[in-house]
């Protein structure tokens, strides 16, 4: 079986619902089993390495957190203690199922599917995953589809009461209403990146 040749088992654990919810259609045991590794390890860990190629800043984190929860999915503590290398394409195809069936928005699916992928690659680099696993897992397909923007722009009139109505955290709102600027960017905005000579914001693109 599948099961058998992933996963080096420990003391017996009940798996059930951590492959998939029991009120979906099928049980989970028509699943491939969780991937555990065992408490000490003496082997290379790819998603350490796909995070190191990352840039500092909010992308990396959040990969990082995106990270811990696909550990969490198939049944590890977190990326450290994840066995990457032992994922296959049954693996991947039923992650994406069950995403899909939990309700999540292709768009956060889809960057989960880019981050296993990703860290597969690794796998590969480090020859701890064959090639033809590796080029099988890639071929796992994108959700199609999006969600309807739950919001609009605001009208002239609108975002005039609003810079009223916030006066303490007026300057933020400012560069959100005028900029475009995203809660990250305007959390992370450093003085030395505002010009106030040319009246420009320089982002650090991460």
């Amino acid at each position: 079986m599948l099961a058998s040749s992933i996963v080096r088992h420990r003391p017996v654990r009940d798996y059930s619902c951590c492959v998939l919810d029991s009120a979906f259609c099928f049980r989970d045991s028509s699943l491939p089993a969780p991937v555990v590794m065992p408490s000490r390890r003496n082997i290379f860990n790819p998603a350490e390495a796909y995070v190191m190629t990352l840039g500092d800043g909010q992308s990396k984190k959040r990969v990082i957190q995106l990270l811990n929860q696909i550990s969490r999915f198939f049944g590890a503590a977190d990326l450290h203690a994840m066995e990457w290398q032992m994922l296959t394409y049954d693996h991947v195809l039923a992650f994406r199922e069950t995403r899909v069936r939990s309700g999540l928005s292709p768009a956060t699916i889809n960057l989960q599917l880019s981050v296993i992928k990703m860290t597969c690659k690794q796998c590969w680099l480090k020859n701890l995953m064959p090639l033809q696993t590796y080029a099988a897992i890639k071929e796992v397909k994108s959700v199609r589809g999006g969600r309807v923007s739950k919001g609009r722009a605001l009208k002239p009139a609108e975002s005039g009461r609003l810079l009223k109505t916030t006066e303490a955290d007026a300057a933020i709102i400012a560069l959100a209403l005028g900029c475009g600027l995203r809660r990250s960017e305007i959390a992370s905005l450093l003085l030395e990146q505002v010009d106030h000579v040319r009246h420009t914001i320089t982002l650090k693109v991460v």
